[in-house]
C-alpha cells in the first residue's frame, strides 16, 4: 500500500512467551523501527485497580495492564488510530480447544486422513510456555479415531447411517464464539482500554465482507495440516513467512502473569483480599484460591481461581457506594 506503518509490540524480555524476535524478523524487510512496550517494573495492585476502573467489569486475566500500557505508548507516540487483529480467531476458529471439533467433523464426513492430521495440529498449537498440555479428553485420540473407523465400517456393512460420536461441530462453536462467548467480551475490553488512552481501535477482520467470506469458507480453509486459521497461513506461505506460519503455538496478547503473583508484596495483598472475601456464592472458589496461594506455584494455568476472586472483589470495591461517596 506504500504506507508507513509503526509496529508496536508488548514483549516479555528473556521469557519464552516473548514474540520480539519473530516481530523483528517480520518487519526487517520493510525497514520499520519496532517500538517495544514492556513491564518496566512488576505490576502491582494499584495498576490492577486502574485498569479494572476503566474496564468496569472483570475480564479473563490481569493482562489488561499490558493492554493499557501498550495503548498509552501508542498515544504518547502521537498516534490516534491503531489497527489490530481482533476477530481472526473468532471467524476462523483459531482457539486451540476448537481444533478437536474440526477433527471430529472430518471424521464424520469420512475424511480420515485429514481428521488424523488435525490432531497433530491440536498438539502443536498448545503452548508449553503457557503450561498448556493435551486435554485429557483427547489424549487417546488414536483410540478414539480407531473406534470411530471401526464403527463407521460396521454401519456401512449394515447399510445403516454413520453414528456421530462428536455431537458439537466446529462451525457451531465458531458461531457461538462470534456471537456471545468470546468476541463480544474482547471487543468491550479492548474498546475501553483504547478509549482510556484516547486511541481509536480498528479491526479489519471484522469488516462485514470478511466475516461473510469466512462463513462461506469450507472447513479445510480454517483448519488444515498447516494449522489453525489455515487460509491466513496460506497467505504467509505465499510470501515466504515460514517462521510465522510453521509455528503453530498460540500465545496471545498477555502480560507475564506468573510474575505478578510471584511478587511478594502483591502476594501479601492478594492473600488479604481473598481471606477477607465473604460471598457465600463463591465459597468453594475461595477455598480453591486459598489452596493455590498456599501451594505457591503460580504457573499460567494455576492463577484462575485467584484471579476470579481478586477481580470480583476489586471491581466491587471500585464501584461500591462507599467508594463513590469518597469521590464526591
Amino acid at each position: 500500500m506504500k504506507k508507513k506503518v509503526q509496529p508496536v509490540c508488548f514483549v516479555h524480555p528473556g521469557k519464552e512467551t516473548s514474540e520480539e524476535t519473530k516481530v523483528k524478523r517480520l518487519i526487517k524487510p520493510y525497514s520499520d523501527k519496532l517500538v517495544k512496550v514492556f513491564e518496566g517494573r512488576p505490576y502491582d495492585l494499584n495498576d490492577l485497580r486502574k485498569v479494572l476502573y476503566y474496564l468496569e467489569f472483570p475480564i479473563w486475566n490481569n493482562s489488561a495492564m499490558a493492554y493499557f500500557d501498550t495503548y498509552r505508548k501508542i498515544h504518547d507516540l502521537g498516534y490516534r488510530v491503531v489497527i489490530e487483529g481482533h476477530g481472526a480467531d473468532e471467524i476462523l476458529g483459531g482457539y486451540p480447544y476448537m481444533i478437536p471439533l474440526a477433527g471430529a467433523d472430518f471424521l464424520n464426513t469420512g475424511k480420515y486422513r485429514k481428521s488424523y492430521e488435525i490432531f497433530n495440529v491440536y498438539r502443536k498449537t498448545l503452548n508449553p510456555a503457557l503450561d498448556e498440555k493435551v486435554n485429557i479428553k483427547y489424549e487417546s485420540y488414536v483410540d478414539y479415531y480407531r473406534k470411530y473407523v471401526s464403527s463407521f465400517l460396521k454401519n456401512r456393512l449394515k447399510n445403516s447411517n454413520t453414528r456421530h460420536i462428536q455431537q458439537q461441530s466446529f462451525e457451531k462453536e465458531v458461531r457461538k464464539v462470534f456471537r456471545k462467548k468470546i468476541l463480544q467480551i474482547a471487543l468491550r475490553a479492548f474498546d475501553r482500554m483504547t478509549m482510556a488512552n484516547s486511541v481509536e481501535s480498528r479491526s479489519p477482520y471484522l469488516d462485514y465482507r470478511i466475516v461473510e467470506l469466512s462463513r462461506a469458507l469450507p472447513l479445510e480453509y480454517k483448519v488444515s495440516k498447516l494449522g489453525s486459521k489455515a487460509i491466513l497461513r496460506q497467505i504467509l506461505k505465499k510470501y515466504k513467512k515460514d517462521f510465522i506460519y510453521k509455528d503453530k503455538r498460540k500465545t496471545g496478547f498477555v502480560s507475564y502473569t506468573p510474575d505478578f503473583y510471584r511478587n511478594q508484596e502483591n502476594r501479601r495483598q492478594i492473600t488479604e483480599i481473598i481471606d477477607g472475601f465473604n460471598n457465600p456464592a463463591f465459597k468453594s472458589l475461595k477455598k480453591e484460591a486459598q489452596a493455590k496461594l498456599k501451594e505457591g506455584r503460580f504457573l499460567w494455568i494455576d492463577n484462575l481461581p485467584i484471579w476470579k476472586i481478586l477481580a470480583l472483589e476489586i471491581t466491587r470495591d471500585i464501584y461500591s457506594i462507599k467508594s463513590w461517596e469518597k469521590k464526591l
